[in-house]
């Protein structure tokens, strides 16, 4: 299973910014969520669910957050989901490559 994601970046300035709409949708729905948060738990159920059916995932992301870094929070909820950072196991940790 391939999956293509782009997770939210705080920018609460831009009112067009994928952070800013889905942090107005949630409040227009009565909800304090903060989107990053309610994404990385949405993906990482999704991941759980298919790897718990045997699928071999593959996630291309934008994540928004260095995976490097020994404190990303991302990279952390994907281990716990079943995945591996397979870029970064393979030629270790060094900066994010330039897109």
């Amino acid at each position: 299973m391939i999956l293509s994601a782009y997770r939210p970046v705080i920018n609460k300035t831009g009112a067009e910014s994928v952070w800013n709409q889905q942090s107005t949708h949630y409040t227009d729905q009565g909800h304090d969520i903060d989107p990053i948060e309610q994404f990385d738990k949405d993906l990482q159920a999704l991941v759980r669910q298919l790897v718990d059916k045997n699928y071999h995932v593959a996630l291309g992301i934008d994540a928004n957050e260095d995976l490097a870094a020994p404190t990303s929070s991302f990279r952390e909820s994907m281990r716990l989901a079943g995945l591996t950072e397979t870029i970064m196991e393979q030629h270790g940790p060094g900066p994010p490559t330039m897109t």
